[in-house]
């Protein structure tokens, strides 16, 4: 419970943060975790709340890797800069091994 208490709290703080377009280390980064993330969770929740789904991760890894397309073309739609590296790293992190999407050992 307290770590669930604990992410929800850092989820606020860096959503309330001043973004600022960079293609730095740790934005990229940022885009890597935040899609691996995303595609964890939605392989989670496919796999214990719908069990018929046959490949949950493949369900994770396609939500996160849309949003990380949706939010480029959103981001140049209202006059920002659609950034295919931000694209790219964020279907790395949706790809994460840990999701089951690279590799099984």
């Amino acid at each position: 419970m307290m770590k669930s208490i604990t992410w929800i709290m850092l989820s606020g703080l860096f959503m309330t943060s001043a973004a600022q377009a960079n293609d730095s280390f740790n934005a990229e980064f940022s885009h890597f975790a935040g899609n691996a993330a995303i595609a964890s969770a939605t392989t989670y929740v496919t796999d214990k709340y719908w069990p018929e789904v046959k490949s949950p991760a493949w369900t994770g890894f396609a939500v996160s890797t849309s949003e990380a397309f949706l939010g480029e073309a959103a981001d140049y739609a209202l006059g920002g800069d659609f950034s295919m590296l931000d694209v790219v790293v964020g279907t790395f992190g949706a790809a994460d091994k840990e999701n089951g999407i690279v590799t099984r050992s």
